[in-house]
């Protein structure tokens, strides 16, 4: 069993380790956080202490035996080999590429959030071969131009890919912040990393050894 929260403009002041505090009560070990798809969020309320705020109830969740995971600790388990697709291309958002949205009505989107109308499922073939879909697919294996130099480059796909469209009718396009805030999570995961927690193999400590 897990428990769904989200973490956004409306429930900022709401967010903290009382969360975690409920998951124990009913006996849940994983918490799924979405962090607000709205890219105005990240610039409003500040990377860093988004950031901040997250981590606090990560490291909370860590001592009570509770994980927090989410589009952002995607990233994380991708550079860590965990729950990875071989070949899955599309790092942490699988509507670049790797998935359709069917509607009742058959119309297919990338994802239920994108606007970007591909064609409808009864004409599949036209679909795989539309320059609307490649433009999709091709963020599979590159990110936009912006990305280039990235320290998280091949593990994230950016923010959301609806909201990114919504906002400024692109695919190839991020939001500045929000990779501000991609980055500083993930750093905070990589510097916690504890020796046992990812198999390494220290040629130092070998060559004493030997």
């Amino acid at each position: 069993m897990a428990i769904n929260s989200a973490l956004t403009s409306d429930t900022w002041n709401d967010f903290n380790e009382s969360i975690v505090d409920l998951a124990v009560d009913v006996g849940a070990r994983e918490i799924g956080v979405v962090v607000d798809f709205d890219p105005t969020f990240y610039s409003e309320f500040g990377t860093q202490n988004i950031v901040d705020r997250l981590w606090r109830v990560v490291e909370y969740g860590r001592s009570r035996g509770v994980v927090l995971t989410g589009y952002w600790h995607q990233i994380f388990q991708v550079m860590l080999g965990f729950d990875v697709v071989a070949d899955r291309g599309f790092k942490n958002c699988s509507a670049k590429g790797a998935q359709f949205s069917i509607e009742p009505n058959g119309s297919v989107f990338s994802c239920k959030a994108g606007s970007t109308l591909l064609g409808n499922i009864s004409d599949e073939e036209r679909i795989l071969d539309s320059e609307e879909y490649l433009s999709h697919a091709r963020l599979r294996r590159n990110n936009p131009e912006f990305c280039k130099g990235c320290e998280i480059e091949g593990f994230c796909g950016g923010l959301c890919l609806g909201p990114l469209e919504k906002k400024y009718d692109a695919v190839d396009v991020v939001e500045p912040a929000a990779c501000e805030f991609y980055r500083g999570i993930t750093r905070k995961h990589i510097e916690s990393l504890k020796p046992h927690e990812i198999a390494t193999f220290d040629l130092e400590e070998r060559a004493e050894e030997a």
